[in-house]
């Protein structure tokens, strides 16, 4: 049992995380005029504080600090689905003559798909234009809370120190000795902000102040006087024809505006009060109150009505060439999106708003506390509140910092699973270390849940792109199902508990994504489709456009995540409750949908459209065999049929399922100078174009489906290498990674070419991204470092592999150096020899008993051993 021994000595020497934590900060510049960025990350550029249902941006000058704040449940659930676009109009429209001539694909540039359907009088129709024009449903900005201190209106711009042992924020503002020192806390336990401030030399008393504006979402499709603005929903193939426009007046049940916030107090406690348009999930509104409380029993408590200049105007500033002076994520491939963002927050800053002040009667320290109650959360959501604030008030600020120092205690003890070492020196360590030390702190959530923690079950949502402090938001602010690459980030690093927003997302609108299948592809089965399903009374027409409702991969890109909770994670009752019922469904809507498209030999899969490229043209030339759903068809299906012998269920279907898997299309292939590249569709050759989506659905073989991994023949590892030598997409380093052809270097992406990995900060750096360099067990077989540079120090613990495997080793120039391997369910296990041509001895630890165990050398080397669930073996160089 010498590898067990030695990686508990290994990671005994280091401290653990908590620990490490305890001394952790890192800070950031406060922004002097405006939230930052679009949305962003809680270790972004700008400062967040965040919790699983609130998330606030810290911005504003000294004397106004503000926090803008957004709440998971805080919804504008409106929608529009009364055009029922279906499969069999978009067939008629693609197949009409009448389109023959219309030649709009583009071939170079930009290759973002049009919205636009065929349709059978010749030219092109939003049928989900809707989903453009209106903002709605979206996550809207709750308001904000802001310190005013008028005279450190002179001091210098300061910036935050955030505590990572328990999410507190820090700040201290001076100015010709006067001092403002704040602490803020949003509870991860408790719907609760607490603002503590500590005064000196100042001679007024300070205010802290909730703000709202009128919301202003309407301004995306009205004027500033109300008028409706023009927005082209149909373009005749004729170019005589007159262009129509989206009709507004049908929707006025649905666009119409906002009540203006009010403000009120009672007591010691002070609000805002918002009430949203009536809809089908609340048809008398939608409602919230922000209510804060003082710790000073003598503070002046005051409402201000409906005025102008109450609150922080977030503004964007322009350098002397006309260019936004925002650093931000969109920036490379979107630099308009802050035009946009400069013109919604002037709509905000022009708005009159109500507040709530709050005032201490005596200087020194002071606490403010902060809760957001809601309609959905309870009927009673004002007495909610001040309940809430009363039991905040007791425990203090101290209290809550407690209470969020154990929150994280017992996040790093969880990761200490999945737990990363990397460099040969403790300096070496430590500088690494700090990299993944930040990703722990992070770890609990993700971008796309907005860096919260939603659940959609209890009508909740968000996405990294949900912007503070403007009404109208992108991709209304929900989750995007095409971006779902949970491997290695997720499963193999043992931080999936972030990903059950999907199983939980797909089980609550199971029932409804059957009646879309029935209803809008006339198949059986369930049909998810791409789009944000909003966290809103549920309808099967609900689309976020009609043309990407067809891209028919996504849903199978959702299962793949909800699959990994048992191919990684062996939930043996998630995999009968939850993952086959979900898959069983899915694989009989896409048999249904391969079989329409029969030819007699082949399974063609029509319509297909091309995630986020391309879209519905004449006789869908660009709209067939899409790489990205031949290989998650045969991926679902396949992996259904296997499920299903495990379970022992519906032997009856899964005869059908394998004739399609077996029988799908070939892969669209493309000739470069050096050989065959891989397509994404069967007219368009792969190339990246600035603005392009950064998935490259060509890839999914390798990355999603397994169909081509590190123990395939060469020939097939080759043709996706030198795809991605031609492309050059966002998502580039896929293949070069998962097939083991970039262990000395950083795949080139973008225009970029690739970068020497020079020391261990920059591998870990990659790491973050890419953590199969240390462990990938997608072929079935676990292979340890197959893309590391050969002079790395490195070990993980328990990280998984699939089957449900929990690995940990470690290795150094010399090669490895141990490796266990403890089995979550009883299973083979399949390990390829850290000593090729060694003689090794697998023991089992629980018993310390020699396993039994064979040698495969048919493909390299591979040990086989059969795992008892619950059992740890080390396997040892003899």
């Amino acid at each position: 049992m010498q590898s067990k021994s030695w990686l508990d000595n290994r990671f005994a020497q280091e401290k653990p995380l908590k620990e490490l934590a305890r001394e952790a900060t890192f800070s950031r510049a406060i922004p002097a005029d405006n939230p930052g960025g679009s949305g962003g990350s809680i270790m972004g550029v700008f400062p967040r504080i965040t919790s699983p249902t609130t998330k606030a941006a810290l911005w504003g000058t000294p004397d106004l600090l503000t926090l803008s704040l957004l709440k998971t449940d805080v919804i504008d659930r409106r929608y529009v689905d009364d055009d029922h676009y279906d499969l069999k109009e978009l067939m008629e429209g693609a197949y009409s003559e009448a389109n023959k001539d219309l030649n709009d694909m583009p071939l170079a540039g930009m290759t973002r798909p049009s919205f636009y359907s065929l349709t059978t009088e010749g030219g092109r129709y939003n049928h989900a234009l809707w989903s453009e024009v209106y903002s709605f449903p979206c996550q809207k900005p709750v308001g904000q809370i802001i310190l005013k201190t008028p005279e450190l209106s002179e001091a210098d711009q300061p910036d935050v120190i955030i505590h990572m042992k328990d999410g507190t924020a820090e700040t201290t503002i001076a100015k010709d000795g006067k001092r403002l020192h704040t602490r803020i806390i949003m509870s991860m336990t408790r719907n609760i902000i607490a603002v503590e401030v500590e005064t000196a030399g100042l001679t007024e008393p300070i205010t802290l102040r909730l703000y709202r504006n009128v919301d202003q979402g309407h301004r995306r499709y009205m004027d500033e006087n109300g008028h409706y603005l023009k927005f082209v929903v149909n373009r005749p193939a004729d170019p005589n024809q007159p262009l129509e426009y989206y009709d507004f007046e049908k929707d006025r049940a649905v666009n119409g505006l906002f009540e203006p916030p009010t403000s009120g107090t009672d007591g010691r406690y002070f609000w805002i009060h918002q009430v949203f348009p009536g809809e089908r999930t609340f048809p008398e509104g939608f409602r919230y109150v922000m209510m804060g409380l003082a710790s000073d029993p003598k503070s002046t408590v005051s409402a201000h009505p409906l005025q102008r200049n109450l609150g922080s105007a977030p503004r964007i500033r322009y350098d002397n060439q006309g260019l936004p002076i925002v650093p931000g994520i969109r920036t490379m491939t979107h630099p308009e999106m802050f035009n946009v963002m400069a013109a919604n927050y002037s709509y905000v800053a022009e708005a009159p708003g109500v507040a709530a002040d709050a005032q201490p009667t005596t200087s020194g320290k002071q606490t403010f506390y902060i809760s957001i109650a809601t309609l959905n959360e309870t009927p009673e959501y004002m007495n909610r509140a001040k309940a809430l604030l009363a039991e905040a008030e007791r425990l203090g600020f101290d209290g809550l910092a407690a209470e969020n120092q154990a929150w994280y205690d017992a996040l790093y003890e969880k990761r200490e699973n999945g737990r990363v070492l990397l460099g040969e020196t403790r300096e070496d360590r430590q500088t690494a270390q700090t990299l993944l030390l930040d990703e722990a702190f992070t770890s609990w959530t993700s971008g796309h849940m907005g860096y919260c923690n939603p659940d959609p079950r209890k009508l909740e949502g968000s996405a990294s792109y949900a912007c503070y402090d403007v009404d109208t938001q992108s991709w209304h602010s929900l989750p995007c199902y095409n971006e779902l690459f949970t491997e290695g980030k997720y499963f193999m690093r043992n931080q999936y508990e972030p990903k059950r927003l999907w199983p939980n997302l797909i089980t609550a609108w199971h029932e409804t994504l059957k009646e879309k299948a029935r209803l809008k592809f006339g198949l059986p089965g369930m049909c998810i489709a791409h789009g944000y399903l909003p966290a809103a009374a549920q309808s099967p027409w609900y689309v976020e456009n009609a043309v990407l409702d067809f891209c028919m991969e996504v849903p199978a890109q959702i299962v793949k995540v909800i699959w990994n909770f048992w191919d990684y994670a062996a939930e043996e009752e998630t995999l009968r409750e939850t993952v086959y019922p979900i898959m069983k469904d899915l694989a009989v809507f896409y048999e249904a949908f391969a079989r329409r498209g029969w030819d007699g030999k082949v399974f063609n899969l029509e319509p297909t459209v091309e995630t986020e490229s391309y879209g519905i043209s004449y006789r869908n030339e660009y709209t067939r065999n899409n790489t990205g759903a031949l290989t998650l068809f045969r991926w679902t299906l396949r992996t259904a049929a296997g499920t299903a012998k495990y379970l022992g269920l519906d032997a009856d279907l899964t005869p059908g399922w394998l004739e399609v898997a077996d029988n799908l299309a070939p892969y669209p292939m493309f000739e470069v100078e050096t050989g065959s590249v891989i397509g994404a569709n069967e007219k368009a050759f792969p190339r990246y174009s600035r603005g392009d989506h950064y998935m490259f659905s060509g890839y999914y073989p390798v990355n999603l489906a397994d169909e081509v991994t590190l123990d395939s023949p060469r020939e097939q590892k080759e043709l996706f290498i030198r795809t991605a030598d031609v492309l050059g997409s966002g998502r580039n380093w896929d293949p070069y990674i998962l097939l083991g052809a970039s262990k000395d270097k950083i795949p080139r992406k973008y225009t970029m070419g690739a970068l020497p990995i020079s020391d261990h900060v920059a591998l870990a750096n990659d790491i973050l991204e890419s953590p199969e360099r240390l462990l990938n067990s997608r072929s079935g077989r676990i292979h340890l470092f197959p893309s590391v540079p050969e002079w790395t120090t490195a070990a993980f613990r328990n990280c998984l592999a699939r089957g449900g495997f929990e690995v940990s080793a470690a290795r150094d120039a010399s090669g490895v150096q141990a490796v266990t391997v403890k089995a979550r369910r009883g299973i083979p296990c399949r390990l390829m020899n850290p000593w090729p041509g060694a003689a090794v001895s697998v023991v089992d630890t629980e018993t310390g008993a020699a396993v039994p165990f064979t040698l495969d050398a048919s493909n390299g080397e591979c040990i086989g051993f059969d795992a008892k669930a619950g059992h740890t073996y080390s396997i040892d160089k003899t």
